[in-house]
């Protein structure tokens, strides 16, 4: 009976132990090899270029950024939506005569599809198909079915979820 009341003591062996210890001490100096190796290899030559209304910038305010899949960086400011090509700016702004311009200056989103449509979400002038070939714009416009004067034409962010879309606005 006494020797069921005694706690178990775990049978140690001298081999299993050092086996351990030089698996742990094989496994430090592996580490200690290859950290170096991999130091070194890490591109030291990263520079980063602050632009602004210097630079051609339209607004020093960026509310969005994408860079698309020719590598042109899109800015969306308060003042419009400015491509960069590492030089150069493009700046596009609404033209109240002129329909194939963007809808509004306020840029809140940016998205490119798999076509290479950029999309461009506005503050209060909807969705934007931005077409490259002729560097124009097509308006999309959402209107309420009530009578609710609600700014569905508030675009907040893009989302895409497969083939389904998804404008989340300022009532959503």
């Amino acid at each position: 009976m006494l020797k069921l009341l005694m706690p178990l003591r775990p049978k140690i062996y001298l081999n299993n132990i050092s086996t351990i210890v030089i698996n742990r001490v094989i496994l430090t100096i592996a580490f200690l090899l290859i950290l170096p190796f991999t130091v070194l290899s890490q591109n030291k030559d990263i520079k980063f270029k602050h632009l602004s209304s210097d630079d051609g910038l339209s607004q020093n305010f960026v509310s969005s950024i994408l860079q698309d899949q020719k590598g042109f960086m899109w800015f969306g400011t308060k003042d419009g939506l400015n491509r960069y090509d590492g030089h150069t700016f493009v700046v596009y702004q609404h033209d109240p005569f002129d329909s194939s311009t963007i809808s509004e200056n306020y840029i809140t989103a940016l998205y490119e599809d798999s076509r290479g449509y950029i999309w461009v979400g506005t503050l209060k002038g909807g969705l934007n198909c931005f077409l490259r070939e002729t560097e124009t714009f097509i308006r999309i416009n959402f209107r309420s079915h009530t009578n609710e004067n609600n700014n569905l034409n508030e675009i907040k962010s893009i989302i895409t979820k497969g083939c389904f879309w998804k404008i989340c606005q300022k009532f959503l």
